[in-house]
Parts: structure tokens; sequence; C-alpha cells
């Protein structure tokens, strides 16, 4: 489901390879610790050439603008991603369930909470299953669930989060689109803004400094 809101990158002769990578990792209200217990998930790669003019779009998560899912996934070992295998949507102040039955994993209707309250602005998912389970917020892109921050769940434990998030954009080649941080990027942000503050449709000239070695992004009309 689109947002509403885009971004576009563009570059025009840019004077060395870069990619982008694009995360929503700030400003979650998460229960647990970041690194700890919920890992941000590459939301976004995007490359760029060092010669001749390039862009590329971006759909922008806004929780007012898009269908926020709760989503049992799976790690891949080999390149630290993560895949899908259920998902559920759901809206702030609901809550859903993780179950296990005969052998395959479901989410239960999001629904009021009749047992735990539920923070203002918040969603919750309790593994009800047998065993420890990663479960990811992320939002409903057109008929399939894409992660923004993982969690591992405990049995019989909740993840319970407010989905306020911030975009920050890197320059760095190391990760991959869906793959999992296990720690903060090394590198500073490029972009760091909360998502609230972005328009309806901006575009950015990402350029690189070759004497300082640096890149950066500026808006233009």
């Amino acid at each position: 489901m689109s947002s509403g809101k885009t971004m576009e990158f563009v570059t025009d002769n840019l004077g060395k390879e870069a990619a982008l990578v694009l995360t929503f990792d700030g400003e979650q209200d998460a229960s647990g610790k970041s690194y700890i217990d919920y890992f941000p998930v590459v939301y976004r790669v995007l490359y760029f050439p060092a010669e001749g003019p390039a862009a590329a779009r971006v759909d922008v998560v806004s929780h007012h603008r898009n269908r926020l899912a709760f989503a049992a996934v799976q790690l891949l070992p080999y390149n630290n991603s993560v895949v899908t295998s259920t998902y559920v949507d759901i809206a702030e102040g609901l809550h859903t369930s993780l179950r296990k039955e005969d052998g395959i994993l479901t989410f239960s209707p999001a629904e009021k909470s009749q047992t735990q309250p539920i923070p203002p602005s918040s969603v919750i998912a309790t593994n009800e299953t047998d065993a420890k389970q990663m479960i990811a917020l992320g939002f409903d892109s057109n008929g399939s669930a894409k992660s923004l921050v993982v969690f591992n769940v405990d049995p019989g434990q909740s993840a319970t989060i407010k989905f306020n998030p911030r975009l920050r954009v890197y320059v760095t080649s190391k990760y991959q689109e869906s793959a999992v941080l296990r720690g903060p990027v090394s590198v500073r942000p490029i972009l760091d803004v909360d998502v609230s503050q972005i328009g309806e449709s901006m575009r950015f000239a990402l350029t690189y400094d070759a004497t300082r070695d640096t890149f950066s992004l500026n808006t233009v009309d």
C-alpha cells in the first residue's frame, strides 16, 4: 500500500559509486533493548553509479498512511536477512497472538486485548507458541509484509511497540535489503529525519566531495 509520500534521490556524474542504505531505526518506543531484544531491518538499498545521471524513488512508511502488520519471520543464516512466513494487519490499540497448530504458524485476528492494557498509539503481539519466535513489525505492502524491526519473543511473552519512525540514510556497501542490523551502523547517517516531517513528495540530490571523501544529500526543487 503506497503511503502517498515519496522521496526521490538523484545524481549526475556523482564521481564515486555509492550505495544508500535506508532504515526506520529510530524513535521506536518498544519493550526491551535495541540490538538485544529487537533489531532494525534494512528497508531499502539504492545503488548509484559514478558516472551519468541516475534516480531512485522510495515510498515512505507512515503509520498514519500505511497498514501496519505483525509478521512471523525467519532469519536466513547465509545473508542475515529475514523472510516472512505469515502476517496479520494491525492498527494502533490492537493486539494479536502468534499460534502454532499442526506445525503451521498463524496470527489471531487483531482486536482489543481483553487481558492486558495497550499503551496509547501502541500495538502488541504475544507469542503463544512453545518456542522463541522472531516477530517483526512492518507494514502491508501490496499483499506482503515489509519488516522494519524484528523482536525475539519468548514463549508466553509479548512485543509492545509504539511506532514513531525516523528515516535514516547511510552510505555503506555492507548491507542488503531485509538484512537485520545486529548493531548500530558503523557510519554516521547523511540524513536523519522524523517521518512526520517529510513532505508529500521530496527530492534529494546526492553529491560527493572528492577532497573530503564524503557524501551529502540536499533537497532540490
